[in-house]
């Protein structure tokens, strides 16, 4: 089995400035035997654009130049 799953999120840090992250992943059942069905993978797929996505929005709020800046998040998949 397999399962490729892409998104794109578009992050908002405050007033005026925009981010855009997009991830791919392609993962295998041979990969993660554990994985009984293509509803496993895909929740694996999805946990691990999750994690990547959340380091690169840390690291964004870290490194923007924006005073009192939040993060809103635009998804799409």
């Amino acid at each position: 089995m397999r399962v490729v799953k892409s998104a794109k999120h578009h992050v908002s840090m405050g007033n005026f400035e925009w981010v855009e992250f997009g991830y791919e992943v392609d993962i295998d059942s041979d990969d993660f035997p554990k994985a009984r069905s293509l509803e496993d993978l895909d929740k694996i797929a999805t946990d691990q654009i999750d994690k990547a996505l959340a380091a690169d929005i840390e690291e964004a709020r870290l490194n923007t130049a924006e005073k009192n800046s939040y993060i809103h998040l635009f998804r799409q998949e």
